[in-house]
């Protein structure tokens, strides 16, 4: 493969991290065979994950099946940062990156903020305390505005704005029970709404009680300046140094509203002139209807993920397409993965 970036010189690339939901059966083998570096960094967390008495990383990633907390902030961290990987060492080199929730710590490693291996040990250790307080809760989207969400949510008191994507791509998290109470008015109102498929209910009250613990939690140390700009979906802003050294900020990251409409518009103002292409480091695309209704005009491709599989052909040929046609797109030229590929 050609290992020169062709990106468009009017373009900006901008790396885009997704959180839990965007997690899906992988063909593996195939991926860690044909992909020398994402084999090194999967290999790599399970080798640690192992050493911390967890070994099911690789049926994890095969499966795509997410129970726990756990597995869902691990399958979207170690899936990302190892494609990640894989696409700078094709020469797939971004002008920013921005993270959605657990997205932000793929972010920072890609960025050489922080090191894989202890991010990893970080989240392990506060998915650990999380799981005993979100489990029993669910997270809820709505194609409402923020302020229309915060008007029914009102007498809920589980209930909190989880993230605000997009203009009307809303998520709402708490109890279920409450999550009910909404769905009954958004049904009222004839507007369109969607369970996430997420183990439980993240960025709500029921991580109150929890805040204490995590907050002693020491994060991930900081090796070195960042490669490039990092933007945050807790301030939707580039984050700095001194943030993401203070144990509260990743406390907050897990609690508070996911600002990744407004870290969309920041980045924006930094490239005013420029045409911004978003790559999503996910197996599906799950942040574009909010990216691309935020900025519009931007183009945003999956790393690895298509609008849908193709009829008659295997998910390796799938997944093998899907890569080929982001690296087409973003240089201009054509490079096979397989000679099977449609």
């Amino acid at each position: 493969m050609n290992q020169t970036s062709t990106a468009k010189v009017h373009e900006k690339v901008i790396f885009a991290f997704s959180g839990q939901g965007a997690a899906g059966p992988l063909p593996l083998n195939f991926l860690m065979r044909e992909l020398p570096v994402f084999c090194q960094y999967t290999c790599r967390a399970d080798d640690f994950l192992k050493e911390r008495s967890y070994g099911g990383l690789i049926q994890l990633l095969c499966s795509g099946k997410i129970s726990s907390t756990l597995e869902g902030q691990l399958f979207s961290f170690v899936f990302a940062t190892a494609m990640s990987q894989q696409f700078l060492s094709m020469g797939i080199n971004p002008d920013a990156a921005v993270g959605h929730s657990v997205g932000e710590a793929a972010a920072c490693v890609l960025s050489g903020l922080f090191d894989y291996e202890d991010t990893l040990r970080y989240l392990c250790e506060r998915s650990q305390i999380m799981e005993k307080y979100v489990s029993q809760g669910v997270m809820l989207f709505a194609e409402v505005t923020e302020a229309e969400a915060l008007l029914i949510i009102e007498g809920c008191p589980s209930l909190a704005i989880a993230a605000v994507n997009g203009p009307q791509t809303t998520v709402i998290s708490g109890a279920l029970n409450e999550i009910l109470r909404v769905e009954k008015t958004l049904d009222k109102k004839g507007t369109k709404h969607k369970r996430l498929r997420v183990p439980g209910a993240a960025h709500s009250p029921l991580l109150d009680p929890a805040m204490a613990q995590i907050n002693k939690i020491t994060p991930p140390k900081i090796l070195k300046d960042a490669e490039i700009p990092v933007y945050s979906s807790l301030s939707g802003e580039e984050i700095s140094d001194a943030q993401i050294a203070e144990p509260r900020w990743w406390g907050r990251h897990c609690r508070d509203t996911v600002r990744f409409m407004e870290a969309l518009g920041n980045i924006k103002k930094r490239y005013p002139q420029n045409k911004l292409t978003f790559v999503e480091f996910g197996v599906h695309r799950v942040l574009a209807s909010g990216g691309l209704e935020t900025l519009k005009g931007s183009k945003w491709l999956g790393a690895c993920s298509m609008p849908c599989y193709i009829p008659n052909k295997s998910p390796e040929d799938c997944f093998a397409y899907g890569i080929e046609e982001t690296l087409s797109t973003l240089r201009g030229s054509i490079n096979r993965f397989s000679q099977s590929t449609p």
